[in-house]
C-alpha cells in the first residue's frame, strides 16, 4: 500500500525566517510513526524553497514549488523553471491552481505544458482540477473534469504516469467554509482515474496519486483520508499553522 499524501499549500504567506522557525516547531512535534503511512508536501513561496529543505531534513518530509515556467530558460522577466526548482531543492510544484486560472487567466492548455517540463526535469507536478459551484448546479462536474483531465496530460508520455499528483479541488469549496462529502471527493475522484484509465490503461491509472482539496482541515480529513480511492488531501489554511497541519497528518496514523 503507497504512502498518503498530505500536502501543504502556503500561497504567498511567511518568509524565510519564519519558514525555518515552522519547520523547527514541526520537527519538534513528529513522533515514531507519523510519517510511516504517509508523506508530507509543503509549497511554499519561491524565496523559502531552499530554507525549507535545510530547515526540515525528515525523510517522508518534502518540500514544493507553487507555480513555474514551461520553458527551461530565456527572457521571462519573474518566471521560474522546473530545473531552478529542482536545484533549490523541491520536489514538487502545483499547476493550475484556482487562483493562478481566474486571476491570472491561466489556462488548461498552460497547465499541460507545464506539466511536460516540470516531469521532464524530475518534479512531481500537482495538477488542480475541479469544478465551479455553476458546473455543479447544472450537472456537468463530470464533464468538466473529463476535459481538465485530458487537457492538462495531453502527449505525456505514459512513463510519467506514475509521478503526477491529481488535486481535485472543487473551485466551490476552496477557501471557504464548505467543503464536498467523502461520497462527492471519491466519485469525483473515480470519475477522473477512470479518464485515465481510458487514456493509459488500468495500470497507468491506478499509478496516479489522486487527492482532495478544499477547506480541508483536522475535522474533515479524518474520514477523506481513511477512504482508500482517496491518495491524500490538499490543505491551505490549515496548513499555515504548524499544530494545525500536525493534527492533519495524524490523521493518517490513527
Amino acid at each position: 500500500m503507497r504512502k498518503k499524501l498530505v500536502i501543504g499549500n502556503w500561497k504567498m504567506y511567511k518568509t524565510i525566517s519564519e519558514t525555518a522557525s515552522y519547520m523547527q516547531r514541526l520537527k519538534s512535534m513528529l513522533n515514531s510513526g507519523d510519517l510511516e503511512r504517509a508523506n508530507a508536501v509543503f509549497c511554499v513561496p519561491f524565496t523559502s524553497i531552499a530554507a525549507a529543505v535545510q530547515s526540515v531534513g525528515i525523510n517522508g518530509v518534502f518540500i514544493g514549488a507553487q507555480d513555474m515556467h514551461h520553458e527551461t530558460e530565456g527572457p521571462y522577466t519573474g518566471e521560474i523553471s522546473a530545473a531552478m526548482l529542482m536545484n533549490a531543492g523541491a520536489r514538487f510544484v502545483i499547476l493550475g491552481y484556482s487562483e493562478r486560472r481566474r486571476d491570472y487567466g491561466e489556462t488548461f492548455k498552460d497547465v499541460n505544458l507545464k506539466a511536460a517540463a516540470a516531469l521532464e526535469a524530475g518534479l512531481s507536478p500537482i495538477i488542480c482540477v475541479g469544478e465551479t459551484l455553476s458546473d455543479r448546479d447544472n450537472f456537468r462536474t463530470q464533464q468538466v473534469l473529463e476535459y481538465q483531465t485530458v487537457t492538462t496530460l495531453r502527449k505525456i508520455p505514459e512513463r510519467y504516469i506514475k509521478n503526477v499528483v491529481i488535486a481535485y479541488e472543487p473551485v466551490w469549496a476552496i477557501g471557504t467554509d464548505r467543503y464536498a462529502s467523502v461520497a462527492e471527493a471519491s466519485g469525483a475522484i473515480m470519475d477522473i482515474r477512470s479518464v485515465i484509465r481510458e487514456m493509459y490503461g488500468g495500470r497507468a491509472s491506478e499509478d496516479v496519486q489522486m487527492i482532495y482539496g478544499g477547506s480541508v482541515n483536522a475535522f474533515n480529513a479524518r474520514n477523506l483520508l481513511a477512504t482508500p480511492n482517496i491518495d491524500g488531501v490538499f490543505i491551505g489554511r490549515a496548513s499555515l499553522n504548524p499544530v494545525d497541519f500536525y493534527n492533519v497528518l495524524k490523521c493518517v496514523k490513527n
